[in-house]
């Protein structure tokens, strides 16, 4: 599988603390245009790629998303998924659009929300916007009342990592028809250092919390996933490994991602992008699972230091 993600704009109806995308650079075109967009869509299916992912800032904002969509299925991708915290899709006028097409393609559609808190405070302290919560929860609904895939995109934070098992409860109640939930460390990006000190958790603490969230959640088979921008050392999962085994080996495939001023290889498993951004303590050589490992973010270390790296005898995998 060769996935492409294309991230249409840069523009967005919320404004998330932990955003990996800073504003649009100075000089770059805020997003594609129609004719642009369609001629990226059908030029990377000709390279081979069969899984294509549109995000953004919020592609929702792109009016002609559906007709994109309509695109990619018709040039012969397998698999085409929407990043989206749904806001918009909280009027059924978008989802009607696509819901229009042949129920063999519509199988082929999924949307990923992005919901970081069942409280509405908190969603709103870390979306840096106010009321969009409960229009996310409408197009979350409305998305599964319209028969597609839905995944729930969920960052941890120190606001919200206290409150992972009661969020798994609260979609599996309100939302049983959820494919997926993933969660994700946040990526530390250099244009919000500032604010990610402020909601970036010490790691250790977060990990009993996790492992609850992830037992229940596949207790009753909901499929549990860790985001490949965040990831963290496997010492710091222990009991719930098997997470980080399964990103590798799903998401360690060729991807490339691509908005209006760049096109790049995802980086997140290379060895050059670990060297960059991350760090081991001098104890992580005798590690069992030193080789797997990538370290921990350098961002992460100067505030919290390597204290909590503790290096397997044993490889868990």
């Amino acid at each position: 599988m060769k996935k492409f993600n294309f991230s249409l704009l840069w523009d967005c109806n919320e404004d998330c603390l932990f955003c990996a995308k800073s504003h649009v650079p100075p000089g770059v075109k805020s997003r594609f245009s129609s004719e642009e967009a369609l001629k990226t869509i059908f030029k990377k299916r000709k390279e081979g790629f069969d899984s294509i992912s549109f995000d953004g800032g919020e592609p929702t904002l792109m009016k002609d998303l559906p007709k994109f969509i309509a695109f990619a299925i018709k040039c012969g991708y397998k698999e085409v998924g929407v990043l989206t915290n749904a806001v918009l899709l909280s009027d059924l006028k978008i989802l009607n659009t696509i819901k229009t097409y042949d129920s063999g393609d519509r199988k082929k559609v999924s949307f990923s929300v992005s919901l970081h808190s069942h409280k509405e405070a908190i969603s709103d302290y870390l979306t840096a916007s106010k009321n969009t919560f409960s229009k996310t929860l409408k197009g979350i609904d409305n998305i599964l009342k319209c028969g597609f895939t839905v995944s729930i995109y969920h960052v941890i934070t120190s606001q919200n990592y206290k409150d992972l098992p009661n969020f798994a409860k609260f979609i599996l109640k309100k939302f049983p028809g959820v494919d997926n939930i993933t969660f994700s460390y946040i990526y530390p990006v250099s244009h919000k250092f500032s604010t990610l000190k402020n909601i970036y958790p010490k790691l250790l603490p977060v990990r009993p919390y996790l492992k609850k969230a992830v037992e229940l959640l596949e207790k009753t088979d909901t499929d549990v996933r860790l985001s490949s921008c965040g990831i963290i050392p496997p010492c710091l999962m222990k009991g719930i490994e098997h997470l980080l085994k399964r990103t590798h080996q799903e998401d360690n495939i060729e991807s490339i991602t691509c908005d209006t001023s760049t096109m790049d290889k995802f980086p997140f498993f290379s060895e050059i992008f670990n060297k960059e951004n991350k760090i081991k303590s001098p104890k992580c050589a005798t590690c069992a699972v030193n080789d797997f490992c990538g370290g921990i973010w350098k961002f992460y270390a100067g505030i919290y230091g390597l204290e909590e790296l503790k290096p397997y005898k044993k490889s868990p995998f």
